[in-house]
């Protein structure tokens, strides 16, 4: 409340000018509380604010869980884990999910050198031959 009151933070203008304080002001308050209920007060009181949530807790975050914003995808060296989704969401829009998980190791190497570059399969095979291109990491690969 007494920062509202101060000269130096009255608009715009002066808050951008005064910013490093303010920011050390406000970080100093805010290191005293804990997040997620500082969130609340905050926003009860109409003040934009959200808490700054590390992956365990956004997974269990109620409203990421309720909006969808997470899908669960399995990948073949990693596991079934839950993967973030399009951050905005609009009800006549259809935004494409989450795809699919991180391709593996040069799994689109013979596609993208045959199909797109126009090796032929010869040449993709001594390329293969020569560990050049793979899926499977090397040992001594530095």
């Amino acid at each position: 409340p007494e920062l509202a009151a101060d000269k130096r933070y009255a608009d715009v203008v002066s808050r951008q000018r005064n910013r490093d304080a303010l920011e050390a002001e406000i970080g100093a308050w805010t290191a005293g509380h804990e997040a997620q209920p500082l969130m609340e007060r905050l926003q009860r009181a109409g003040v934009p604010a959200a808490a700054l949530l590390h992956q365990p807790e956004m997974t269990g975050d109620p409203q990421l869980v309720e909006r969808g914003f997470f899908q669960e995808l399995t990948h073949p060296a990693a596991g079934t884990h839950d993967y973030p989704g399009p951050v905005a969401q609009f009800s006549r829009t259809s935004l494409t999910p989450v795809r699919g998980p991180a391709p593996t190791l040069g799994q689109h190497n013979e596609e993208l050198l045959c199909g797109l570059i126009g090796l032929s399969q010869a040449e993709y095979q001594q390329l293969v031959d020569d560990q050049i291109v793979g899926t499977v990491y090397l040992e001594d690969a530095r």
